[in-house]
């Protein structure tokens, strides 16, 4: 096994273990990786799925007799399954994540060796998986505390941190796919709507999917003072998000989950996560008079699969009357404390009255 293997990856996961994987087995994972790649899936996803499926061998290579995946029986998998759960301290989102990995070599066995193996079944999926649990507190993000923490981002000169909190407000955009933007995206020629959006380029969704995400206007002092300060820096990668190489080089930064920890702290230990703020962009338009069928209509417009330059011009004729230059047109106001409370508690906001 190459030097991907970090014996560090998980509590019992060593070279000394990983050597003592049977051959049969190694020769289905490398198969299988291949497999991946082969049938188009994401670098992320398989990098993610064959470290799950080392995790699981080495834990049968200690506890199950190094048997060959095939010849696992649903009764070795719930043991498995307990030992994650409580000998690793997994919770059952993680879980989740690994029964996928399982499931997914599974099914390439299914497809590409079902001769090899006529009586093989997807064992993982009869197998059930307690309740998943919250991992995460919901913070409830009011504009207060957005407007803190894009103030002090800003008076630290932190304006990269500042465009993804931004960023994460003023349109509908996931981290994964926020970690693709390039700065050209926010050039005039990319604006849309009136001159109240940016369009970014096709960005890679879960799934693989493709699609153009379009960000408020809003964000345009927070891109203008990080493009200044990547010209003091030197930055030359046209990436938004951008870190150190070892060699010196400016190139794209593949994770910011430790911002949120940063975010954190600033917050006076209220826990951060990007998706506290996905409904922002959606309750702005909202409290400027849009109505909710306009505002979900939107959304599901501009997620569509169509060619830009014709999903600008019906997107412009459909809904670009509520639009100005400066951002969302203002025609009458809501009882926005009322709608942020009802967000929250997950109340339907079309039950919402002026």
């Amino acid at each position: 096994m190459d030097g991907r293997w970090r014996k560090d990856y998980v509590k019992f996961v060593s070279d000394e273990i990983t050597n003592k994987i049977s051959n049969e087995n190694t020769f289905l994972l490398e198969d299988y990786e291949e497999w991946l790649k082969a049938t188009g899936k994401s670098e992320k996803t398989t990098y993610h799925y064959v470290h799950d499926l080392m995790t699981f061998m080495c834990w049968n290579v200690k506890h199950n007799k190094n048997k060959f995946f095939v010849n696992v029986a649903r009764k070795e998998f719930n043991k498995f399954e307990k030992f994650c759960l409580i000998e690793l301290d997994w919770n059952t989102v993680r879980l989740k994540r690994m029964n996928c990995a399982i499931s997914s070599l599974s099914n390439y066995i299914l497809s590409e060796r079902k001769e090899e193996f006529p009586d093989f079944e997807n064992i993982i999926l009869k197998i059930k998986i307690p309740k998943k649990e919250g991992i995460r507190t919901r913070t409830p993000m009011t504009d207060k505390d957005v407007e803190h923490l894009l103030q002090y981002l800003m008076q630290k000169r932190k304006y990269e941190q500042a465009c993804a909190i931004a960023i994460a407000c003023y349109s509908d955009i996931r981290v994964s796919e926020m970690l693709q933007l390039r700065i050209s995206s926010f050039n005039k020629d990319h604006l849309v709507l009136n001159g109240a959006f940016y369009r970014t380029d096709e960005l890679k969704m879960k799934g693989g999917k493709k699609v153009n995400r379009y960000i408020l206007r809003d964000v345009e002092k927070y891109v203008s003072a990080w493009r200044s300060q990547r010209l003091e820096m030197g930055v030359k990668s046209d990436f938004f998000f951008v870190t150190k190489a070892h060699d010196g080089r400016w190139v794209k930064r593949k994770d910011i989950s430790s911002w949120n920890k940063v975010f954190t702290k600033i917050l006076n230990g209220a826990p951060f996560y990007f998706s506290c703020l996905r409904s922002f962009c959606k309750i702005k338009m909202m409290k400027s008079g849009i109505p909710e069928k306009v505002v979900d209509s939107f959304f599901k417009y501009i997620s569509m699969d169509m060619p830009p330059n014709r999903k600008d011009a019906e997107i412009e004729a459909e809904f670009g009357s509520w639009f100005l230059e400066d951002g969302v047109k203002r025609e009458k106001t809501v009882n926005y404390k009322r709608l942020r409370e009802r967000t929250l508690l997950g109340i339907p906001l079309k039950r919402v009255r002026d």
